[in-house]
């Protein structure tokens, strides 16, 4: 089994019986490219496969992965608040770049309810701090992150998470004595739909 992503041939799999027809290859991180040529050959030693082999005239995309680690099921984010959105990767450097997007009901396509948190932000980073969420209030809210560089597929979504506004109270707020029959000023602050 040999693997080749126009640069060179590197052997993947040895001793494999050519009878059985299948071999499982788990994918390495230094694999990844947009042009990979799989070659299965007779088992030599060597640098390069020799014949017989298949020489079909085909490439495949082995592309790194994302993975969306935070927000998650059930998670409440609040409007106004800041949250981080974090990730992680396998594959890609500190070069690739990614967008990070919110949609209300998890539906990217409509784009009056997707906002953008952030972009141009390295893919290695483990996050980042979305700040001032917006009166977005959901409980099917979606971040995703995708590489932007290219029209690649490396991309992940969260779990649903709700958006909720808040209420804070303001008074009473601690050490204040009343009786009874007396008026007791409550008195709070929303932010957000509530």
């Amino acid at each position: 089994m040999w693997y080749n992503n126009t640069s060179l041939w590197t052997r993947i799999g040895a001793g494999v019986n050519a009878t059985n027809g299948t071999y499982p290859w788990t994918i390495p991180s230094w694999a990844t490219s947009e042009t990979v040529t799989i070659r299965v050959a007779k088992n030599e030693s060597g640098s390069s496969p020799i014949s017989p082999y298949d020489d079909g005239n085909y490439n495949v995309s082995i592309r790194g992965k994302i993975d969306v680690t935070n927000p998650d099921s059930p998670d409440i984010f609040r409007v106004g608040s800041e949250e981080a959105v974090n990730w992680t990767t396998t594959g890609l450097s500190g070069a690739d770049l990614v967008r990070v997007r919110f949609a209300t009901h998890g539906n990217f396509s409509n784009s009056s309810t997707v906002t953008l948190i952030a972009e141009n932000v390295s893919a290695t980073t483990p996050g980042v701090l979305w700040q001032n969420i917006p009166n977005n209030v959901t409980t099917g809210g979606v971040v995703r992150v995708e590489l932007q560089q290219t029209n690649t597929t490396v991309v992940d979504d969260s779990q649903p998470f709700s958006v909720k506004g808040s209420l804070r109270i303001i008074s009473p707020n601690g050490g204040e004595v009343y009786n009874i029959s007396e008026v007791m000023p409550i008195n709070w602050t929303s932010t957000g739909t509530v």
